[in-house]
């Protein structure tokens, strides 16, 4: 491993690839972090670990939710009757989960031993074994041999409010927006870009699948512009999280706290949810002193409650862009 270093961040993965493809020793990989970075690094390190090797008969791909420990050492230890590299990938593998979600395994601390032997003398020469996680915990012995004797590839980003974090994130999404269009030619207008993560936030996989519509839709214009992104692509309301903050606008005490449970178990960050009610709370609070000027008379005309539509069209409505954009 004298060739590559050991920890690897996403940003840096790509230049180091043909140091990676040169390398004959590698034996075990940890790919952990943002669920899409962490597909996107697994689909590019395959074929990098496969050096030439089909991937239909060298690569097998394992649930880490629903794959006993046994199966992966059984697997890790099997021969490719049609090649002579194999890699095995554990999807999710829970390594660093105390507790799992129904129907899904968590491994015990007999099942972490297992692989922890199997990692420092069980893996075949030419045999690869991949696991792929959400965060890690770099306490963890496994965490620390596989940076010891394998590599890990780290696609953490971070999730906080703070001007850094934002700027990484912002980072992130600008980098997976400059290879998809790069594959056709197209650009966008930074308004557009700016509007578009207004509408699916730090969440990788629905930007990137946002990117996709509207590259469709642009057909064969090569420039996707802000209207594009107001005609495609609109906030699912379906999203866990506005499913949390609609609870909590209703007061539905029992539905909030089913679907911040079901948040915390997918792995949304904490600092995550409470931005999201900052942000929904700043929005009250602006509403609010709005209307409280309106309904004392200050803002002039009728109070609020008694207004027509077409007063509010005509007052209101301006009043309100005004007082926004001041």
């Amino acid at each position: 491993m004298a060739a590559v270093k050991n920890l690897v961040t996403y940003k840096a993965l790509a230049g180091s690839l043909d140091a990676l493809s040169k390398v004959d020793t590698l034996k075990t990989v940890l790919i952990c972090g943002e669920s899409f970075l962490v597909r996107k690094a697994l689909d590019t390190l395959v074929p990098i670990l496969l050096k030439g090797e089909s991937k239909q008969f060298g690569f097998d791909l394992l649930d880490g939710k629903t794959t006993p420990v046994g199966e992966i050492a059984e697997q890790a230890g099997t021969f490719s009757f049609l090649g002579t590299r194999k890699v095995i990938a554990v999807k999710d593998a829970p390594l660093f989960v105390l507790k799992a979600s129904a129907g899904e395994i968590s491994y015990s601390d007999k099942d972490l031993q297992v692989l922890i032997r199997l990692v420092e003398e069980g893996i075949p020469d030419n045999h690869v074994l991949v696991f792929t996680t959400g965060t890690p915990d770099r306490r963890k012995k496994i965490y620390k041999l596989i940076l010891e004797h394998g590599l890990v590839v780290d696609c953490s980003v971070a999730t906080g409010a703070r001007k850094a974090d934002i700027e990484e994130q912002q980072a992130v999404l600008q980098d997976i927006s400059r290879q998809m269009l790069l594959k056709t030619g197209k650009q966008m207008a930074p308004d557009a870009f700016a509007a578009l993560v207004d509408q699916t936030g730090f969440n990788p996989e629905l930007f990137a699948n946002a990117i996709e519509k509207l590259l469709t839709y642009t057909g064969g214009r090569n420039r996707i512009s802000v209207a594009d992104v107001g005609t495609v692509v609109h906030k699912d309301k379906k999203d866990p999280i506005f499913t949390l903050t609609n609870a909590v606008m209703d007061r539905d005490v029992s539905t909030a706290l089913t679907v911040l449970s079901g948040l915390l178990s997918d792995g949304f960050h904490p600092l995550q949810i409470l931005k999201t009610f900052e942000n929904q709370i700043r929005k009250l609070l602006a509403i609010k002193c709005f209307t409280t000027g309106l309904n004392t008379g200050r803002a002039g005309g009728p109070s609020l409650k008694h207004m027509q539509f077409n007063a509010f069209k005509q007052m209101l409505l301006p009043a309100m862009m005004d007082w926004d954009a001041n």
